[in-house]
Order: structure tokens, then sequence, then C-alpha cells
């Protein structure tokens, strides 16, 4: 056998390896890392989250938190999972003399103003995706 062809099967042998112990190994690998480095962005990040509970509960008189339910991942049957996403408030719940909420422009204030211009209101979730779905429970 020519040394080119033991060249090839030696390459399409490493190659069919690295193929399968990546499609193998790596839901448990991403799962890891995942989880060391949520853990880790939380040790760093609580000091900055107690700091801004601390204000949002001053500057808003109350829950420093925004707490929703939305649809999530959907499961092997085909349902929504629901979650609770957990977020900073940045608004205030200022009613009118109807009891009805005041539009956003009057309720938002300057700690929400600066939660939203440094993206700290969803550190780490994220922004909110645009979808109209209503989750009614």
């Amino acid at each position: 056998m020519e040394w080119y062809w033991k060249l090839i099967i030696v390459l399409g042998s490493m190659l069919l390896l690295f193929i399968l112990s990546w499609l193998f190994y790596y839901p448990f690998f991403k799962r890891f890392w995942d989880i060391v480095l949520s853990e880790l962005a939380i040790l760093i990040l609580s000091p900055i989250f107690l700091v801004l509970s601390l204000l949002g509960s001053i500057f808003l008189k109350g829950n420093p938190f925004f707490v929703q339910k939305r649809p999530g991942k959907k499961d092997k049957d085909g349902n929504e999972k629901i979650f609770k996403l957990i977020k900073f408030r940045t608004m205030s719940n200022k009613k009118d003399e109807f009891g009805d909420l005041l539009p956003d422009e009057q309720r938002l204030n300057i700690y929400g103003k600066f939660l939203r211009s440094t993206s700290l209101a969803g550190a780490i979730i994220g922004t909110s995706p645009k979808s109209g779905l209503k989750v009614v429970i």
C-alpha cells in the first residue's frame, strides 16, 4: 500500500473519531461549561446585584424585581414550558385617579433610565424577546 493511502486512512480515521466524540460528548461539555460560567458570573456580579436591589427598593419604594411568566422551550409533547422571568424593575407602579397605570414615560425615573441605558435591567438574561405570545395561567 502506498504511503498516501495510509495517510488518507489515518486522517479519515482521526476525522471520524473527532466527529463521533463531538457528537457524543458535546452536550455534556456544553452543559458543564454553561453551569460553571453561570455560577462564576453570578459570583462576580452579586455585589452589583445587591447594590441595584437596594437602589431599586429606595427609588421604586417596594419590590425592586419585575417577575413575569413566559413561554419557554417545548417539551417532548410539543407543549411550551412556562418559566418565571425575573429582572430589575425600571418603572414605578404610579396610577391615575381611575386606577389605571400611567404611560411608561411618566413611570420611568432616573434609576430606570440608568438601568435601561446600561442594559443592567436584564444583566444575565439579555433583552426581552419581541413576541406576541400571551401566557394565561
